[in-house]
């Protein structure tokens, strides 16, 4: 069976002979060393090559953080001491006037509100919330924080009373 042509893409274009020439023949131009250039960075860039200079930009910049220090068990039908604080995740600068919300959402109800406030100068917030009665449902604490350098969220699960 004879073998099939290949693809015309595939084949190389004929080569034309070159015109007779009239000038004297030059000498071949001498090897050149290898040249030690950087790659450059102006061209296209790999997927690879976007993601790691964005992580390394993302790693690099202050974000907020939120920490939270609770005087109780996230229990429902009872009120718990909270104090955020909320800082730079780089350096643990205190971020005074970051907005602080703190919610609950639960499968039995629609989500409830129970606090919103604004940072002091040393970062933090202190409030007590009294956490609703889930009844046979879940819920969760959520606690989210704004700033000029971003947001921030953290979620406690209520625990239902007695278990």
């Amino acid at each position: 069976m004879p073998t099939p042509a290949p693809f015309p893409s595939a084949v190389a274009p004929a080569a034309r002979p070159a015109a007779p020439s009239t000038a004297p023949a030059a000498a071949p131009p001498a090897a050149e060393p290898p040249r030690k250039t950087p790659v450059s960075t102006s061209g296209p860039k790999s997927l690879d090559q976007v993601i790691v200079e964005y992580l390394a930009s993302e790693a690099a910049s202050e974000r907020l953080e939120l920490s939270v220090m609770a005087g109780g068990d996230f229990v429902s039908g009872t009120t718990v001491p909270l104090t955020v604080i909320a800082s730079t995740s780089i350096t643990r600068k205190a971020i005074a006037g970051a907005q602080v919300t703190i919610r609950v959402v639960s499968t039995g109800g629609p989500p409830q509100i129970l606090f919103r406030g604004l940072t002091g100068n040393d970062g933090m917030v202190k409030t007590s919330c009294a956490l609703p009665e889930v009844g046979t449902g879940n819920a969760a604490l959520i606690i989210v924080g704004f700033s000029p350098i971003g947001s921030s969220e953290s979620k406690y699960l209520i625990r239902k009373k007695g278990s």
